[in-house]
């Protein structure tokens, strides 16, 4: 009789509970065992809000995201592919404010703890902003 070689596999039943199943395919009886294990918390939910950046230059800043309801932390990244420098304007909760630049060719992310709105602006006077934003939402 050979060594019992035990494969292991996860297989998850619902959103609190992991069963570990480690049967060996030589044996009948030596290895048939469930495990049980529960999850210490929940895990967290993430969103993910992203799209296209196009404007003109030297126009007003344009709010590419707007927190529909209460505020929540994300990570913005913001991607710039245009020669145009872009200024990021990002709105949180009591008012504060967070902001940047993104020069060309540059991918900035931005962590904010409580989101409410994103606006970006392209300062200059002629040209057209073109770049992509990924928001995302940690709840």
């Amino acid at each position: 009789m050979g060594k019992c070689k035990r494969k292991g596999r996860i297989v998850q039943a619902n959103k609190q509970v992991n069963i570990v199943q480690m049967s060996c395919p030589g044996c009948k009886s030596c290895c048939r065992k469930t495990i049980v294990r529960r999850r210490s918390r929940a895990p967290r939910r993430c969103m993910l809000a992203s799209g296209r950046i196009f404007q003109r230059c030297g126009e007003a800043a344009r709010i590419y995201y707007e927190a529909p309801d209460a505020p929540a932390s994300a990570i913005v990244r913001i991607d710039n592919d245009t020669r145009c420098t872009m200024v990021v304007r990002i709105e949180q909760q009591r008012g504060r404010e967070l902001g940047g630049t993104v020069e060309q060719g540059q991918q900035v992310s931005f962590a904010a703890p409580s989101l409410i709105r994103v606006k970006i602006e392209c300062p200059g006077s002629s040209g057209i902003c073109k770049g992509f934003y990924r928001i995302q939402l940690l709840r």
